[in-house]
Formats: structure tokens, C-alpha cells, sequence
């Protein structure tokens, strides 16, 4: 439910209550100037009427609220709003009327000049009620377009972060089922290494479960873990893979999001050992430009050997979740030149919340 947005804002009943105080200024001056009454019945009169108003004015409120401008016919409203207006306007003549009457009981001028005013009062309250309405229609709007921006964004959210636990969800198993692929070959070749790897592993997806996709950490962080990966890799493959690291010091401490790199590692072990090559050379580099990390994965691959069936599983994974997590569409590229194929990262670090 709506709250009422001038007595639970302080800001607009202040500015309300200030800009009724004006109006009763405005209206004791006239009944002063014009029609030449006394300061005193000029200014009960204009406290009289002002307070009234400012009263009903709060009360108007709750008739809006109820109101549904979009399903409603729209002469159903104006009726609606007639109805309103005459009642209102009607309560706060015949009421002002009355509690002057009393209090000026003996003044016999005032008494006649009190009921031949009517039409002056309609009209001046007929304007004032235009000004309070479109007032609270204007707020009513307002409200109703920020509430469905906060759902958008909300369901957008929501949307984000099943999509991203999707894509985690089909990465996972797809690493788990390499791993125990060469889990099992070590079995049969070396029981002794596959024990080691077992516990590598499980090191390895104790800190993979620990971490959500959407967190970001330092680089340093990151690296640590692509570490614990190729250990596991090297048990199987031994020296066929070698790793060069290339970075600045202020790449340290950048942020990127959790567990990105190692589907692109993992992919370059893949079909960097495919068809003729003995050994896959991965190169990692990362250079810092204009407060966005630049980050360059590349290793050499067989081009003459077809990709397997259901290749790019990882590229398209990291792919995705940069587009999810930052909204943008260029900060994955792929190069292929000869035998070299490489992956160009961009993370903006101004996108990142510190």
C-alpha cells in the first residue's frame, strides 16, 4: 500500500504547510485590501478557510490512492472526480461558514457577506482542489513508475543470477569429467600420482565451491587457483605443458570475477595437445590501460586437426558471463593465426564495486 506522500515525507509537509501558510498570508491581505474588513476577521477568516483545506487536502489522499487510472473508464473518473470535487468543496464552504458564523455571531455584515461569497469561495477552492489533485496524481505516477523500474531491475537481477548458475552448472561437470578422465588413466599407469591428484582435486573444489561466480577477487587470488589446477594437469601430462606468466605489479591486486580463467586454460590444454603437438605453451599476459585489465590467454594448437564435438563449452561460458556480469559485448575476442590461437579479456575496473 501507497504511503501518504505528504505525512510520511518531512520534506513535502513542510513545503505543504508552507505553502498553505502562504496562501492564508495571500487571503488575509485581500480580505483586508478588498473588502476592507478588520485585520482580526481577515485573519480568522484566512486561518479559518486555510486550515480547513489543509486538512481536507491530506484527506483528498485516500480517495486517490484507491483509484486505478489505467483499468478505469475514463468518464468513470472524471465522474468520480466531480463527485469528490463538489463534496469536498461544498463541506469546506458551508463548515467555514459555520465556524465564522459563530464567532462572529453579532456582526451582522459579516454574517450577510459570509453567504453572499459562496461563488467567490467555490471558485477559489475549485483551483486550489486542481492544483492538490494534480499534486497527488503527478506523485501517484511517480510512485507507480519507480516501483515498476525497481520490479525490472529486480527480475532482471533474478534473471542474471539464474543464468549464471546455469552456466556454472554445465561447467562444473564439465571440468569433473575430465578430471576423473585423467584421474582414471593414472589409476592404471600410476596409483601412486593418481592418490596425489585425488587430493589436488579435492583441495581444488573445496576452493571452487567457496567461491561464487558473481564475486570478483584480486588476480593474484585467480592465479592461485589456475595454480591448483595445473597441478592437477601436470600429474597427467607432465612437462607436455609449460606456462609463462607475463604481468605488471599493479595487475596484482585488480579485480576480475571468481574462477574465470580456468575454462580458458583448461580449454588450451585441450586442443593444445590435440593431433601432432607434444607439447601446448600457454601464455598468460596482463597489461593494465585506462583502468581496465587487459588480460591475453594464448597457446599453440594443431591447425590442421579438426576441433572435437561440443568444443568452445569454456570460451562460451567466460563469454557469457562477462556480458552478464558488465552489460557489455566487446570484452571477449578471439584470435586465430597459424598455429597460435589466443583470448583477449577486457575487465573494466570502474564497473567493479570496491
Amino acid at each position: 500500500m501507497n504511503k501518504h506522500p505528504i505525512l510520511f515525507n518531512k520534506n513535502n509537509l513542510a513545503w505543504y504547510s508552507l505553502a498553505w501558510l502562504l496562501i492564508m498570508s495571500i487571503q488575509t491581505y485581500a480580505m483586508f485590501q478588498l473588502f476592507h474588513f478588520s485585520w482580526l476577521y481577515a485573519l480568522v477568516d484566512g486561518l479559518v478557510y486555510g486550515i480547513l483545506f489543509y486538512i481536507f487536502g491530506i484527506g483528498l489522499w485516500f480517495f486517490i490512492r484507491f483509484q486505478d487510472f489505467q483499468k478505469q473508464n475514463r468518464m468513470a473518473v472524471l465522474i468520480e472526480q466531480g463527485t469528490s470535487l463538489v463534496i469536498m468543496l461544498s463541506l469546506w464552504v458551508i463548515a467555514g461558514i459555520y465556524i465564522l458564523t459563530v464567532i462572529f455571531s453579532q456582526n451582522e455584515e459579516i454574517n450577510n457577506f459570509l453567504w453572499e461569497s459562496i461563488s467567490w469561495r467555490y471558485l477559489n477552492g475549485f483551483l486550489m482542489y486542481i492544483v492538490l489533485i494534480l499534486f497527488y496524481y503527478l506523485n501517484s505516477y511517480y510512485t507507480h513508475i519507480q516501483e515498476k523500474q525497481k520490479k525490472e531491475l529486480a527480475l532482471e537481477n533474478n534473471l542474471k543470477d539464474s543464468e549464471i548458475n546455469l552456466l556454472r552448472s554445465k561447467l562444473n561437470p564439465h571440468f569433473l569429467f575430465n578430471s576423473l578422465n585423467s584421474l582414471n588413466a593414472l589409476l592404471q599407469t600410476q596409483p601412486e600420482k593418481a592418490s596425489e591428484m585425488l587430493l589436488e582435486l579435492s583441495d581444488y573444489l573445496r576452493f571452487s565451491l567457496d567461491k561464487d561466480y558473481k564475486n570478483m577477487i584480486p588476480l593474484e587470488e585467480e592465479m592461485n587457483h589456475i595454480e591448483k589446477y595445473l597441478a592437477i594437469e601436470k600429474m597427467r601430462f607432465g612437462d607436455k605443458i609449460t606456462i609463462e606468466k607475463e604481468w605488471n605489479e599493479d595487475c596484482r591486486s585488480k579485480k576480475i570475477p571468481a574462477l574465470l580463467l580456468q575454462p580458458l586454460i583448461e580449454n588450451a590444454i585441450k586442443y593444445g595437445l590435440q593431433g601432432e603437438n607434444e607439447k601446448v605453451q600457454i601464455k598468460i599476459r596482463c597489461t593494465l590501460d585506462n583502468n581496465n585489465l587487459q588480460l591475453q590467454i594464448q597457446n599453440n594448437y594443431d591447425d590442421k586437426t579438426a576441433p572435437r564435438k561440443g568444443s568452445g563449452t569454456g570460451l562460451y561460458t567466460v563469454k557469457k558471463r562477462l556480458e552478464l556480469l558488465f552489460k557489455q559485448y566487446h570484452l571477449f575476442h578471439i584470435e586465430k593465426k597459424n598455429t597460435t590461437f589466443m583470448v583477449r579479456l577486457i575487465i573494466p575496473q570502474n564497473m567493479i564495486q570496491k
